[in-house]
């Protein structure tokens, strides 16, 4: 039978704090790297354009001001005409991305958060829809001349 040096443990605790240091740094580095693209900032969640060239975005952006620290709004331009914007959360969680889907024939557009309907519009008519926090026909502020989905919200 062989003798454990006294060493050997050691050496372990020490290889062990080396790659929790390792995985901690690469952590850091992708939480300093993701945040000011991701989280920081107006991001445009999802985006789409109708056939007869009314478009629509959901924007979210930073909040410091409240927890969990995302404004969330619906944006929507008609040809010609400047941007609208309509509520949907002020204290809304991250989030990733959202799918659209359109139907053409009810001129409705419909955007989804995970695999959930979010937004209803339909751009012929203008009607608004929150499926998300269960509002219906929410009043909308028009935007500043100039503003795009890229720049932070007002």
């Amino acid at each position: 039978m062989t003798a454990v040096r006294p060493g050997h443990r050691w050496t372990r605790r020490r290889t062990l704090r080396v790659c929790a240091l390792g995985f901690a740094v690469i952590v850091g580095v992708l939480v300093v790297w993701l945040l000011p693209g991701r989280m920081v900032g107006p991001r445009i969640i999802g985006r789409t354009l109708t056939p007869d060239g009314v478009e629509m975005c959901i924007v979210q952006q930073t909040s410091f001001k409240e927890f969990p620290w995302f404004k969330t709004s619906f944006v929507v331009r008609q040809p010609g005409a400047a941007w609208r914007r309509f509520y949907v959360h002020h204290e809304d969680h991250f989030w990733v991305a959202s799918r659209v889907s359109l139907d053409t024939n009810a001129c409705i557009a419909t955007f989804n958060r995970g695999g959930s309907p979010a937004i209803a519009f339909a751009w012929a008519t203008g009607a608004y829809t929150n499926l998300y926090r269960y509002r219906a026909d929410a009043p909308s502020w028009q935007m500043p001349p100039g503003w795009s989905p890229e720049m932070p919200i007002p």
